[in-house]
């Protein structure tokens, strides 16, 4: 991916984490990369991604918080046109509370 900046957005950021447990995500600037997990069911057990989880990578912060007290969410969107964002929703986790990535 390119960015997290909902602003910068592009097609190629699009991703399909479906179904899987341990999807590997490659940020291009930086030349690193990253590993995503769902859920921890126990140490060793991990719950896959749920099935049409198609979408974006972005930043999110509460308003009015600092910059570091924000987390990373993931936008599920069916197609991979960043400018529909506003239109669709972050994951959720099982609690039912969004999925995120805490810094």
């Amino acid at each position: 991916i390119s960015t997290l900046n909902l602003a910068f957005l592009v097609p190629s950021d699009h991703l399909d984490l479906s179904r899987r447990k341990f999807p590997q995500i490659f940020f291009a600037k930086r030349r690193a990369q990253t590993q995503l997990n769902y859920e921890q069911l126990k140490k060793t057990s991990l719950s896959p991604f749920p099935p049409a989880c198609t979408g974006f990578l972005h930043y999110y912060r509460d308003q009015g918080t600092a910059p570091l007290e924000g987390s990373v969410r993931f936008r599920v969107i069916s197609w991979n046109a960043p400018s529909s964002f506003q239109h669709d929703y972050d994951l959720l986790s099982p609690s039912g509370l969004p999925w995120q990535v805490t810094l």
